[in-house]
């Protein structure tokens, strides 16, 4: 034990080196260097040592950084990282609720009347989805350019679509299980071709066109002024929708329809 204390002696009595590179002076019972000496050569008892430490510190040690409030907040650093992973801002289960409702929006509230009269369409369960289809695709558009959290929004749309097709005709008469999944899944492919279609037609009005009359019109010679009002009808709403505001769209929901006819001096 004697031996292995020896040398801890010896280091602690041995007298501090100063730096080679600076004069030095005394202070106290410490050998320490002047202002122009290394910090690091300096007894940390010594006063001078202290303050030197300091203002090293202050140069060389991490800069302040923003608060976490800034940074937790919509743009900052780490919303930014986590929007750039995928990871939602929004609860999951706040954006189911939006989803929903902003079915029950495309499901009930458009003018289905004035859509009927206009483009000649028979008052029955196809085309109440037809309407329907159109849009809940221009809600998808929206949704398309709010990252993840739109993405799951808009599933969860879709999602209700479909329970609500489902529910809709079991009210319509009695049919087999096998034979509604199959018309089910049929509405589903033509879905897909729609959504195909009418994303063709966003930058050109003469494709968005031909989607619309292939869907809602007939192609035996309807009224070509109807299809003219049914594309700035989709226009308008699909500006408004650009417009609406983030924070009512995925986390309240909200949203109303224009109307089908353009309004005076629109």
């Amino acid at each position: 034990m004697r031996l292995l204390l020896a040398p801890l002696r010896l280091a602690r009595l041995a007298p501090p080196r100063p730096c080679p590179s600076t004069s030095s002076a005394v202070c106290g019972s410490h050998l320490f260097e002047t202002s122009q000496c290394c910090p690091a050569a300096l007894p940390l008892s010594c006063p001078a040592a202290l303050s030197a430490a300091r203002a090293a510190r202050l140069h060389t040690g991490p800069q302040p950084t923003a608060p976490l409030r800034d940074l937790l907040a919509p743009g900052g650093a780490v919303r930014s990282v986590l929007h750039s992973l995928g990871v939602l801002n929004v609860s999951r289960a706040r954006l189911r609720f939006a989803g929903y409702r902003l079915y029950e929006s495309a499901a009930d509230h458009p003018n289905y009347q004035e859509f009927f009269q206009l483009c000649q369409m028979p008052d029955t369960f196809f085309s109440w989805y037809l309407v329907t289809e159109l849009h809940v695709w221009m809600i998808c558009v929206r949704l398309g350019d709010d990252g993840a959290e739109g993405k799951f929004c808009r599933n969860q749309l879709i999602t209700a679509m479909w329970e609500d097709l489902e529910t809709r005709a079991k009210k319509l008469g009695p049919v087999s299980t096998t034979v509604r999944s199959e018309q089910l899944q049929q509405t589903n492919q033509h879905f897909q071709a729609a959504l195909l279609g009418y994303d063709e037609g966003l930058t050109e009005d003469r494709v968005l066109a031909g989607a619309l009359w292939r869907r809602l019109f007939s192609s035996s010679g309807r009224d070509a002024t109807a299809l003219e009002q049914t594309l700035a009808y989709v226009r308008r709403e699909l500006a408004r929708l650009d417009r609406l505001n983030r924070d009512d769209l995925l986390l309240h929901g909200r949203n109303s329809w224009g109307a089908f006819t353009a309004p005076p001096g629109g």
